[in-house]
């Protein structure tokens, strides 16, 4: 049996947890969500709440997954409903605390990901792009059947270091 459940919305009352918790990632991970801790820090509690309410239906939507009562990881995902582009979905950033990781809970938000993206006829792809020090998503975005399609090298610069991207797609 599961020990946690995924949410496709959280409360906006909690968004001190959603705070936390993206806090959290880019603290661990400096390149879960961008454009970097710098940029979230100096957030008002209201531009928090804003940002989590705005944030829980398409275009641009934010995945949870619960355990313990407790928020421990989020996924995100994007489209562009008025554009050329509406046809293709974007997945964002996801994070995982590191005592949670390597129970299903990635791969899980993955394939929630997938089934809203399915849930709108208009999607027909799928897109996401990993940064090249992030080699377990990259290997579990292709287990669950994206493929490479594309890399850019030393596409972003953080703390002095240069990182590659690679881009995936998985058509539906």
């Amino acid at each position: 049996m599961k020990e946690y459940k995924v949410l496709r919305n959280l409360e906006t009352n909690r968004w001190q947890e959603y705070k936390d918790l993206k806090l959290e990632s880019l603290v661990e991970e400096p390149l879960a969500f961008l454009p970097g801790l710098e940029a979230y820090q100096p957030w008002t509690d209201e531009q928090w709440k804003k940002d989590l309410e705005s944030h829980q239906v398409l275009p641009y939507k934010l995945i949870f997954v619960e355990a313990d009562k407790k928020i421990i990881a989020i996924a995100d995902m994007y489209y562009y409903p008025d554009t050329l582009l509406k046809h293709n979905i974007f997945l964002m950033s996801l994070y995982v605390q590191k005592k949670w990781r390597g129970k299903g809970i990635g791969r899980e938000l993955i394939e929630e990901r997938i089934k809203i993206a399915k849930e709108d006829p208009k999607i027909k792809n799928i897109i996401c792009e990993i940064f090249s020090s992030q080699t377990a998503s990259l290997e579990l975005h292709k287990k669950v059947g994206f493929e490479v399609v594309g890399n850019v090298k030393d596409f972003i610069l953080v703390d002095g270091q240069y990182y590659d991207k690679t881009i995936l797609e998985k058509s539906i």
